[in-house]
């Protein structure tokens, strides 16, 4: 039989460690949390273009493949909407660099604001762009582009005291109707954008 003040100093101990324990579990949680945080920023700059918060081109080549098999295995269209910035090397000439960065946002903006949630927008290069459409017809795709340039037609770049308009031109494609591989729908799209 313990004395009683050792007894109550032993359960003190161990009220402590329990609390110990409790502080110990509840800084691994931060920590996790705050690393899952941490992985998911440096996913989204790995997949995401830096200047339009769009996706990348890296990004569509991994979704491309696995929306054609998707859209193949269900039976679905896949429909792809090619959007190609008219003249930007004319407004990085007139009005810099600083300008062509901006228009280029704003039409990433563009895109991001009209499309519906389950649709994918890529920057795919320098001044083109991408917009997968799944489960989507002809119908919808022309309408998502009609929406794209409507939105850019109502807006203006601002950029000091200089404003001006951007426009686009569109291309699209369904799979597989236009053709039967990720590559044949998007060059199908390219050409008519021409």
């Amino acid at each position: 039989d313990w004395p009683r003040d050792l007894r109550a100093r032993s359960l003190e101990l161990a009220i402590q460690h329990v609390k110990i324990g409790q502080q110990v579990v509840e800084i691994q949680r931060y920590l996790l949390k705050a690393a899952r945080k941490e992985a998911k920023v440096l996913h989204d700059k790995t997949i995401r273009d830096e200047l339009t918060g769009l996706y990348n081109r890296r990004h569509y080549e991994d979704v491309i493949r696995r929306e054609i098999n998707r859209a193949r295995r269900f039976e679905q269209r896949l429909a792809v909407v090619f959007v190609d910035f008219d003249h930007l090397k004319q407004i990085n000439s007139v009005y810099g660099h600083r300008a062509g960065s901006a228009a280029l946002e704003q039409m990433g903006a563009a895109i991001g604001k009209t499309v519906r949630a389950v649709d994918l927008p890529f920057r795919f290069g320098g001044d083109e762009f991408v917009i997968l459409l799944p489960d989507t017809e002809l119908e919808g795709a022309l309408e998502c582009a009609q929406r794209v340039r409507k939105h850019l037609q109502n807006s203006e770049v601002h950029l000091g005291q200089e404003r001006f308009r951007v426009t686009a031109s569109f291309g699209v494609a369904v799979f597989p109707d236009d053709g039967d591989s990720a590559d044949n729908v998007l060059q199908q799209a390219d050409d008519a954008l021409f």
